[in-house]
């Protein structure tokens, strides 16, 4: 299996994401399994909940959120295999401070060792309120 650092690895801002959302992994890197997400691709609010499957050797899970430009809106990193837009474990309110899903975005999640290598990926996965 390759295992990239991330902080080796391609920039996220940079990631070229020219393939329509949910046609191949969002880092692809030989060898290194999908990430199946969860989280339905409509209806899910304002402030949505991001769930995956777990990784088995992960760490910590990196998020990253992109608006219809694939400019990164938001980005979350921690131990947990769900989190609300936002970065809380516990549904917010809806007028709660903070990033918001007010229009169609894409998403990815990234697993990542203790290490910081990268050894999962999940697809671009469209979402919307």
């Amino acid at each position: 299996m390759t295992k990239a650092p991330i902080e080796e690895a391609t920039s996220l801002d940079d990631h070229e994401t020219s393939e329509p959302a949910s046609s191949g992994l969002f880092f692809d890197l030989d060898g290194i399994e999908e990430i199946e997400i969860l989280t339905p691709t409509e209806g899910v609010g304002l402030k949505p909940l991001f769930e995956w499957r777990p990784v088995t050797g992960a760490t910590n899970y990196l998020l990253v959120l992109q608006d219809a430009l694939e400019q990164t809106y938001w980005t979350w990193r921690g131990s947990s295999t769900s989190i609300y837009l936002g970065g809380v474990a516990t549904a917010p309110p809806e007028d709660a401070a903070g990033p918001v899903l007010q229009t169609d975005m894409t998403w990815a999640v990234v697993a990542l060792d203790a290490g910081d290598n990268v050894i999962a990926s999940s697809r671009l996965r469209s979402i919307s309120p």
